[in-house]
């Protein structure tokens, strides 16, 4: 086990090296990177997650049973992650402690959660993570959007249903429960698919990383943000469900993704609501947003205006919690 992670950590790294490199030599534009996003997004990660349903074998009352398993222990952890962050990081000026906030709320557990889950336990470990990003998806649009603005109920339940992943998910579930024969091309192209999704994600989060001044990132609250969202929090997870979860795979699975980094909204979500009074001591007018906010399609991200140019704090915010994306 240890050498197959010490061999994951340097392909992923290597791959994110690779998308650095294209994107500071203009291999990848900022076009290209929001290509590459729509792709994974639309296509490459619902194909592993069809793909984990499809090779998961016959289902058995314990499979699922472990399913349900891993939809509540990540409505309880989502639930830890919003009242958690009320605590730990009530230290920090409210406008890092609200990007803070959502970065612990929402994980990265499509682009580097789905990939590193495979991995470690190949295909049913794709599907107990499908089943885990469900509650994930929700308080993205309800609890983590509601740091920044008014959540409409209806709009939040519109965006989780209609999350490619999500809608992949259900497939899956509906394949599993009345499985009928593939042609030979739909499963061959769906496993081809899905063999995208380590490669392309390493890519575009190497790209993201391109954008970052590093010199900004280094700081007492990302340093503090990171032991949390990848050591602390999975650590206490971890303490927590070894006496009660039996299960190996759905207490790893349930563990991993805590230990996921911040989603690459937590560095978007901030200038897009740039002009929030709520952020308070009346910050003067910026530059326009940084190559990082056209990293994501609307489709993806909030379907909301968005200002014309960032506050000088929030910028500031932005450029500092970039290092969280990579964990």
């Amino acid at each position: 086990m240890l050498a197959t992670m010490v061999v994951l950590q340097l392909e992923m790294f290597i791959l994110m090296a690779a998308g650095f490199v294209c994107s500071r030599l203009g291999i990848i534009t900022p076009a290209g990177e929001k290509s590459l996003s729509s792709d994974l997004i639309m296509l490459v990660l619902p194909a592993n997650i069809l793909h984990g349903f499809i090779n998961a074998g016959t289902p058995d009352a314990a499979f699922l049973e472990n399913c349900i398993l891993a939809f509540v222990l990540s409505f309880a952890i989502q639930l830890a992650a919003i009242e958690g962050s009320k605590l730990f990081f009530r230290h920090m000026p409210k406008e890092h402690s609200r990007v803070a906030s959502y970065g612990m709320i929402v994980s990265n557990s499509s682009f580097v959660g789905l990939p590193v889950a495979e991995a470690i336990y190949s295909n049913i470990g794709v599907t107990y993570t499908s089943v885990f990003q469900i509650p994930i998806r929700f308080t993205m649009w309800s609890a983590g959007l509601a740091l920044f603005c008014d959540v409409d109920r209806k709009e939040t339940i519109r965006k989780v249903l209609t999350h490619p992943c999500i809608i992949a998910c259900f497939i899956g579930v509906l394949y599993m429960l009345f499985p009928v024969p593939l042609p030979a091309p739909v499963t061959a192209s769906i496993d081809s698919l899905s063999k995208c999704t380590t490669p392309l994600s390493m890519l575009a989060i190497g790209s993201i990383l391109s954008g970052a001044a590093v010199d900004e990132v280094f700081t007492k609250d990302t340093a503090w943000f990171c032991a949390l969202r990848l050591v602390i929090f999975p650590l206490l997870v971890w303490l927590v469900l070894m006496p009660w979860v039996s299960d190996a795979t759905v207490r790893g699975v349930a563990v991993l993704m805590s230990a996921m980094p911040a989603g690459s909204t937590t560095a978007i979500l901030p200038e897009q609501y740039g002009q929030d009074g709520r952020y308070g001591q009346g910050s003067s007018l910026h530059r326009p947003c940084s190559r990082l906010s056209r990293f994501r399609s609307s489709r993806h991200c909030c379907d909301v205006p968005h200002p014309s140019r960032s506050s000088c704090a929030l910028d500031r915010v932005r450029r500092q919690w970039m290092l969280s994306l990579s964990g």
